[in-house]
C-alpha cells in the first residue's frame, strides 16, 4: 500500500512520495527537515525483510526522475530493535512493484555495505560487489549512485568529499529504462516493529541537459506569403520561425 502520512514533523518536500513496496507488516512513515547543519533529513520509520530476492519488501521515500542522475547522501543514523540491523541506502527501479527492476547501493548495519542489481522483472538479484567499510558497527558513511546512459556508478565516503569506487571503476551496465523513481529504502529487518534510519544531506542533481524546457505560449501568425511561429519556455527563451520566399530562424533570451 502506498501512504503520504508525516509523523514527528514535516512532510516530505514537493515532488516526494512514500511507498510501502511488497508485502510488508505495518505501513512505514517517513518526516522531512532542512537545516544548515545536516541539510535535507529524512526519518524513515518501517518494517520488510527484503530487497535482494525476487519479491522485495521494504519502505520506499522516492521522487519520480528521467535521464542521468546522481543521488548522494549521509547514512547518519539507525534504531534497528531486537538487535535487528536495517537496511538503507541509494535505490533506483522502475516501477513500484515487488518485482521491479532495480540498481541499489545499500548499507547494512551489520558492517557491510552492498552494489547490487535486478536486471528484469520478477527475477533474483546481481551481486556486483560487497565491502566492510564500517571500522566499528554502526560507524555513518556517505553513498553516492550515479547514472549515465546504462551505466550505474557507486561510491562511498566517510566525509562527504573523498570518494572510492565500489565495484567496477567504470560502473556496471545495466540496460533499463530511462524514467524511474529514484530515493531512499528502508528494510527494517522485521515483521512485527518498527526501525528507524536517518539520512542527512540527500542531495540528486541533474545534468542540464536531461531537464526539457516546458512550453508556455505557442503562437502562430501569417499571411499568404509568410507564416511565423512564436514559442516562449519556462526558461525565458523565445525561438522564433517565419518561413516564406527566404526562411529565417532566431533564438533569444527574453526577460519577464
Amino acid at each position: 500500500g502506498v501512504t503520504t502520512e508525516a509523523f514527528g514533523g514535516g512532510a516530505l518536500p514537493s515532488g516526494w512520495s512514500l511507498a510501502d513496496i511488497g508485502s510488508v507488516a505495518l505501513p512505514g512513515l517517513a518526516q522531512y527537515d532542512s537545516t544548515a547543519e545536516t541539510g535535507s533529513t529524512f526519518r524513515l520509520l518501517g518494517t520488510g525483510n527484503q530487497l535482494v530476492l525476487a519479491d522485495d519488501e521494504f519502505h520506499f521515500a522516492y521522487r519520480d526522475i528521467t535521464g542521468d542522475f546522481e543521488l548522494s547522501l549521509y547514512a547518519a543514523d539507525y534504531a534497528g530493535y531486537l538487535g535487528i540491523n536495517p537496511q538503507m541506502g541509494a535505490h533506483f527501479r522502475t516501477n513500484l512493484s515487488a518485482g521491479a527492476p532495480w540498481v541499489n547501493q545499500s548499507i547494512i548495519y551489520s558492517n557491510q555495505e552492498r552494489f547490487t542489481y535486478r536486471p528484469v522483472q520478477d527475477s533474483s538479484f546481481v551481486s556486483v560487489a560487497s565491502i566492510s567499510v564500517q571500522t566499528y558497527r554502526g560507524q555513518p558513511v556517505w553513498v553516492r549512485l550515479k547514472r549515465s546512459g546504462n551505466d550505474f556508478l557507486s561510491s562511498y565516503s566517510f566525509d562527504g568529499s573523498s570518494w572510492t569506487v565500489f565495484g567496477p571503476a567504470g560502473g556496471v551496465n545495466v540496460a533499463l529504462p530511462t524514467t524511474g523513481y529514484l530515493g531512499l529504502p528502508l528494510v527494517g529487518k522485521s515483521s512485527t516493529v518498527l526501525s528507524e534510519v536517518v539520512y542527512e544531506h540527500v542531495n540528486i542533481v541533474q545534468p542540464a541537459d536531461t531537464l526539457l524546457p516546458v512550453i508556455d505560449t505557442f503562437t502562430a501568425t501569417g499571411d499568404l506569403d509568410t507564416l511565423r511561429i512564436r514559442v516562449d519556455t519556462n526558461e525565458n527563451v523565445t525561438t522564433l520561425l517565419e518561413y516564406g520566399t527566404t526562411p529565417s530562424y532566431s533564438n533569444s533570451l527574453t526577460s519577464d
